[in-house]
């Protein structure tokens, strides 16, 4: 009888020579979203195996066309994306002393969600800020009030959103309705980044306040509606964005309105407007 253990496990079979190398990168993911979902592992995977590889670049380029920049010089890499766009990348290994590339594969940044922008602990924060100025502007003696907004940015360099070019609406009576006027969409900044920069400004939602009916008074004045208006969904379905209103809970239920008088420390909450949700991927 034949002791298995003592003559040894017949060796595995020679790996198959480096014939006609292919190369291939895999990524994790293909779609990515700025700040929130933005790490993907890329590999390269070089067969059959037996070929010996001396070095590795992966490169990227917009879908749209034009040059390839370096992302890496290693086979298996994190890739944090810090511009937003739809993207090739490709990689390409010294085979036996010789290039081999990859076939192109496709892959999108996008920009952030209304969920996930006001889900932000620094969002929120600003945000509360705001609508803590608003109530204090909102003062029976003088019977005045006014809105306060601004624009969100998500700063990709630093992966943290910023806010600008702040906006105070002008004092509203008691009888007046109130409004403030955010600019247009700012631009991107640089406006047209490379694929593999550091990071850019984007603006990626707008934001602004409604104010009290607590101490407003005249004839004929109705319930205010709340949630964003007609002029704030116009604006921000223009600026291809979604749009941030912070207002009061609806007072009755299902009323979709406040009455006047309403309590200046009511329940209040977040609105989307019906812009873009998110801004579109360039």
């Amino acid at each position: 009888m034949t002791n298995i253990d003592a003559v040894g496990a017949p060796p595995p079979p020679p790996p198959p020579p480096c014939r006609s190398p292919t190369v291939t990168l895999e990524l994790e993911r293909d779609t990515l979203t700025l700040k929130h979902a933005r790490a993907n592992h890329l590999r390269v995977v070089v067969a059959p195996p037996s070929c010996r590889v001396s070095g590795y670049r992966i490169e990227i380029q917009r879908a749209s066309g034009g040059a390839w920049f370096p992302l890496a010089t290693r086979p298996s890499f994190w890739w944090l994306a810090r511009v937003a766009g739809r993207f090739k990348l490709r990689a390409t290994a010294t085979v036996e002393g010789s290039d081999v590339q990859s076939a192109p594969v496709d892959c999108e940044v996008r920009f952030p969600t209304y969920g996930q922008i006001v889900a932000d602990s620094e969002v929120r924060r600003a945000m509360n800020a705001l609508w803590a100025l608003t109530l204090n502007d909102c003062t029976r003696r003088p019977n005045q009030r006014r809105e306060h907004g601004c624009w969100i940015e998500l700063d990709t360099r630093a992966n943290r959103y910023v806010f600008t070019h702040r906006a105070t609406g002008g004092w509203s009576g008691p009888g007046a309705g109130a409004s403030v006027n955010l600019p247009g969409r700012p631009a991107d900044t640089p406006a047209n980044p490379d694929p593999n920069a550091a990071g850019a400004r984007y603006p990626v939602a707008s934001f602004h306040t409604h104010t009290p009916t607590t101490y407003r008074t005249g004839l004929g004045l109705l319930p205010r509606p709340i949630g964003p208006s007609g002029a704030d969904n116009r604006a921000d379905t223009s600026d291809q964005v979604p749009g941030i209103v912070y207002d009061y809970a609806e007072s009755p239920p299902g009323s979709g309105s406040i009455p006047i008088g309403h309590p200046k420390r009511g329940a209040a909450r977040l609105y989307r407007s019906l812009g873009v949700d998110p801004r579109p991927t360039p």
